[in-house]
């Protein structure tokens, strides 16, 4: 009974902590009231949106319109609420070229540096970066 009671009150705990929260608050308010506290207690208080935002852009998966200040995709090339078109920044060009594992044109001709934009002269089509869909500026057509 009290393993089960310190296993709810670190899930509570966990819960917490993905709600931008005080896993460590919320645990320690499930083990002395009680883990069905916790749980309604961290439903109630919500997520806290500007923690889990900044974690999101400190971890180079989002960043904030600069427009709009919503929260988008990094790979982004149109911002998905106002509809501004986005530059990459070269801090940016360089996040997605390390989720590419390679690079081409319609071609395929194979290039493993990193030249994005460019012109094939084979083909005279774009050289995109390749991998999950991803082109280096944004998801592939």
């Amino acid at each position: 009974m009290i393993f089960g009671w310190i296993i709810l009150s670190i899930l509570c705990g966990v819960l917490a902590n993905s709600y931008g929260r005080s896993g460590f608050g919320y645990f320690m308010l499930s083990l002395l009231l009680s883990p069905l506290i916790g749980f309604i207690a961290v439903l109630i208080a919500g997520e806290n949106k500007e923690n889990t935002d900044n974690a999101k852009i400190a971890s180079g998966e989002s960043k904030k319109c600069p427009d709009c200040a919503e929260l988008i995709k990094i790979e982004a090339k149109v911002c998905k609420h106002c509809g501004k078109k986005l530059k990459l920044s070269k801090k940016e060009k360089e996040f997605i070229a390390n989720k590419v594992d390679y690079y081409s044109c319609d071609c395929g001709q194979i290039n493993h540096e990193m030249n994005v934009g460019i012109v094939c002269g084979k083909c005279k089509s774009r050289v995109i970066g390749r991998k999950n869909n991803l082109d280096a500026t944004g998801p592939m057509k």
